[in-house]
């Protein structure tokens, strides 16, 4: 812009001293003295070669006449070319910026994406750690459960982790449902993959929570039907207790 600038100063200054160079030329001849020339006195051949200079002196001053139309007309040409030239750089000038902003824009809405995605990584790393605590604590509680007597106990804890599990289920869904509801106005092939590895990701871990549910609710009923079965033969066991003494008698 700087160049532009000095370029239509250097363009404005000569066109000033063009038209200097102009109206000298068109000063009138009056300004000459005039020349005081009897025809009474000259010959034939001094009147022709008077009027031969007379003419050479007219051509000349018509070449110069020229040689500054033309000199104006190319300022005017160039001083046009600048000024379409300078509004051609404006208008690139500003579709640029636009570009640049809507990159902008385009980028902070990608960074938001990404960092919810980080988010939700985080969450489902956490979702997993509590997953795995939840195993070893299921293991300690079964193999503890072996050596002790009372299996109520043993379907209390495994009930308890079950609720434990039921409430980081729908911890993961609810980050499903906010992950499928964000509406953020970016390119849309990159809204398509990131919700789909988002969404991928936390059907693993829902499927994950189910499967561990299921494998719980597997053991609990089987737990119950072992208890069943126990509270019938300790039944059975003590109905013949009853039944010795009577018939000793």
């Amino acid at each position: 812009i700087t160049r532009m600038k000095k370029k239509l100063i250097e363009l404005q200054d000569e066109n000033v001293k063009l038209r200097i160079n102009e109206k000298k030329i068109e000063k009138p001849v009056k300004s000459c003295k005039p020349r005081t020339i009897r025809l009474e006195s000259m010959s034939q051949e001094l009147l022709i070669e008077e009027i031969k200079k007379l003419e050479e002196e007219l051509d000349q001053k018509t070449n110069e006449m020229n040689e500054v139309n033309e000199q104006i007309n190319n300022v005017r040409l160039h001083y046009k070319q600048f000024e379409e030239s300078t509004i051609e750089n404006c208008t690139e000038f500003n579709r640029r910026e636009s570009d640049l902003l809507k990159c902008l824009s385009n980028l902070q809405s990608k960074s938001t994406v990404f960092n919810e995605l980080v988010i939700i990584l985080l969450n489902v790393n956490y979702t997993m750690e509590d997953q795995s605590s939840v195993t070893k604590k299921v293991d300690e509680i079964s193999n503890e459960s072996v050596k002790t007597v009372d299996p109520y106990q043993r379907i209390r804890s495994l009930e308890k982790l079950l609720s434990e599990e039921h409430q980081h289920t729908l911890i993961l869904q609810k980050h499903l449902e906010i992950a499928s509801k964000s509406n953020i106005s970016i390119d849309q092939n990159s809204i398509k993959q990131l919700d789909c590895k988002r969404s991928e990701i936390l059907q693993k871990e829902v499927s994950k929570s189910k499967e561990i549910l299921d494998a719980r609710d597997e053991q609990i009923a089987d737990l119950k039907s072992r208890v069943e079965q126990m509270r019938k033969m300790n039944e059975a066991m003590r109905a013949l207790m009853e039944k010795e003494p009577s018939e000793i008698k």
